[in-house]
């Protein structure tokens, strides 16, 4: 083992041995151990980050939710302002940072905070896909997708029926659609939105409905808030927005299809079919299809 790697792994197990032994007394100290948390919770060796995220579990159970997680969302509010891939990749960090932190939250604790925790990871900027195609530029936002998968599969397991619960519930859905609808590539992969699905579906349960039924319950609501003051005038076809109005779920008896007309202009209107279900074709050549129809002539 490198002598650096041997340094780092003594430091980690004397931090996780101290955590051990200060319980609750953590709290006073939250926002300096976090901010030195966070650069190591993604260790390149296995050893050093597992122990690093036993530490973090160990912060979570000791200290109160109320005191650290506004700490990693601002954490997460200072990657987003900055742009770039660098960002994308703290953001991540902080993500993997919070998901190792609420591991060690009991449901009771998350309850209060759910509300705004999932409405922060469900805003578009979570899940937006490279405006590039550079396969160099793109893996930062991929591993963070699958991140922030980890994050939200996390929330489901811990308090499934509180996260499925209104109004963050809504919140749940739109983040995991939001990561489902991404599109990928062979070389990027279908794992995020694979993962997303699965979570869905571990949503559903915990909400006692099936995935179809989670769909037209929440499904309309988020069209709704797409489409709302035309803003769909502005996207291009990297928006996030595009990619959830465009994705596509083929299935047969669970589908739920949607119409949407939506003016484009005096004269044309754009006429969008969703067929959505459980299974979600990451295929971008199968996706849902719009049709441009001009408005019947009046008869002479």
């Amino acid at each position: 083992m490198h002598t650096q790697v041997k340094g780092r792994l003594r430091a980690t197990n004397t931090l996780l041995g101290l955590l051990w032994l200060s319980g609750p007394a953590v709290t006073a100290h939250a926002e300096v151990l976090l901010a030195a948390l966070i650069k190591t919770v993604e260790d390149d060796d296995d050893d050093v980050r597992r122990q690093v995220r036993c530490s973090v579990a160990l912060a979570g159970a000791g200290c109160d939710v109320a005191v650290y997680l506004p700490i990693v969302l601002k954490h997460l509010a200072v990657a987003e302002a900055e742009g770039g891939d660098a960002a994308v990749t703290r953001r991540g960090l902080g993500l993997s940072l919070l998901d190792a932190l609420l591991g060690g939250a009991s449901a009771e604790a998350l309850q209060p905070h759910l509300p705004s925790l999932l409405a922060a990871v469900a805003h578009p900027s979570f899940c937006v896909p490279p405006s590039q195609a550079e396969e160099e530029s793109s893996a930062a936002y991929a591993a963070t997708r699958l991140r922030l998968c980890g994050l939200l599969e996390t929330l489901v397991r811990r308090a499934g029926p509180l996260c499925a619960a209104p109004p963050q519930g809504h919140s749940a859905y739109c983040a995991l659609m939001r990561l489902a609808a991404v599109p990928s590539s062979a070389a990027r992969g279908f794992a995020a939105q694979q993962r997303a699905m699965a979570t869905l579906a571990e949503l559903a349960a915990a909400a006692g409905v099936a995935p179809g039924v989670l769909h037209a319950q929440h499904m309309p609501e988020l069209i709704a808030s797409l489409v709302a003051g035309r803003r769909f005038e502005a996207w291009d076809v990297h928006a996030s927005e595009w990619h959830l109005l465009q994705a596509r779920c083929p299935g047969r008896s669970s589908a739920l299809t949607l119409t949407l007309t939506l003016p484009l202009a005096r004269t044309l209107t754009l006429t969008l079919t969703l067929t959505l279900t459980t299974n979600p074709d990451p295929n971008p050549d199968r996706r849902c299809s719009g049709r441009a129809a001009a408005p019947p002539r009046a008869r002479a």
